[in-house]
């Protein structure tokens, strides 16, 4: 199961449980700076209300978060 969106996967994805569609969005959001994704609900908590359909903040905090404690090297200069 995806440590993100809670999807099943077949493989893991940039070192830790995460689908395929978790691994590109975050790819992708990786040349974002993270003070340019606004949370939907304001509240910065969507992910934890359904995390198939959360918004790109939460769901960009939730992969750092599980990259974190995967022991990856996460970027703090974004913040």
């Amino acid at each position: 199961e995806c440590l993100i969106c809670t999807d099943p996967i077949v493989h893991a994805h940039l070192g830790v449980n995460s689908c395929r569609a978790c691994a590109v969005f975050y790819k992708r959001a990786a040349s974002v700076p993270v003070r340019k994704l606004k949370c939907k609900g304001g509240a910065r908590d969507c992910i934890d209300q359904n995390p198939r359909t959360t918004c790109r903040a939460c769901r960009h905090a939730r992969f750092r978060e599980v990259l974190a404690k995967a022991g990856h090297a996460v970027k703090e200069g974004d913040d």
